[in-house]
């Protein structure tokens, strides 16, 4: 069918154009449409409120390799043992592995082992198996959870005005106290005597040298 034509003067019919702009026009099915302007507001709300898609939690990306590795890496393994336990072929791949690991628990964010035990955790990808609990002193509670949040020895050493001798000794220190084998290892044993809780801000305070060791 030809379309109308318009007049030279502009007087006679004009083409309808259409522009549908973001007014919540919603459900079309077989070439009809719904719009739902007309529509009590929390019908609407409803609507979109079920086609809001979630994205899946870091639990459901790990791989029953990765759970594995995790699971190690919290008893204190490192990438040889990895190798070794054949979770991963070669050295490399475990580094590698574990690097992926870690940033699937954060988003994207590249984190020490010590970080990643400690979101495995609070993932519920390791199991901890609660005992008696263990009462810290200040310094040894504060490196705790420094390793929980992902610094290093050398870095707590720096913030916290510690010689490299002092910073080792305190380390080591809360492993046996805690009964750790490695870093890693003393994050779990963290969790599993009560030093360090699923959902708690992990505060810092770098005593320096405040306090009994």
């Amino acid at each position: 069918m030809p379309l109308p034509r318009t007049s030279a003067a502009g007087s006679g019919p004009r083409q309808e154009r259409r522009v549908v702009l973001a007014t919540g026009v919603h459900g079309v099915v077989a070439g009809q449409h719904h719009d739902d302007r007309h529509v009590p507001v929390h019908e609407s709300a409803l609507h979109r409120e079920q086609t809001v898609i979630t994205a899946p939690s870091p639990s459901a990306l790990i791989s029953p390799t990765g759970l594995d590795a995790l699971a190690l890496m919290a008893h204190g393994a490192d990438e040889r043992v990895l190798r070794d336990q054949g979770v991963y072929a070669t050295c490399t791949e475990a580094r590698q592995s574990v690097a992926a690991l870690g940033r699937t628990l954060t988003g994207g964010e590249a984190v020490r082992w010590t970080r990643i035990v400690h979101l495995a955790v609070e993932h519920g990808l390791v199991p901890v198996n609660r005992t008696a609990e263990v009462a810290l002193p200040p310094w040894q509670l504060d490196l705790l959870r420094t390793w929980a949040g992902g610094l290093s020895l050398p870095s707590y050493e720096c913030q916290a005005g510690l010689t490299q001798l002092e910073a080792k000794e305190l380390a080591q220190l809360l492993c046996h106290r805690l009964g750790a084998c490695s870093d890693q290892h003393a994050v779990l044993r963290g969790h599993e005597t009560g030093n360090l809780t699923v959902g708690e801000p992990l505060t810092v305070l770098f005593h320096g040298g405040e306090g009994p060791a």
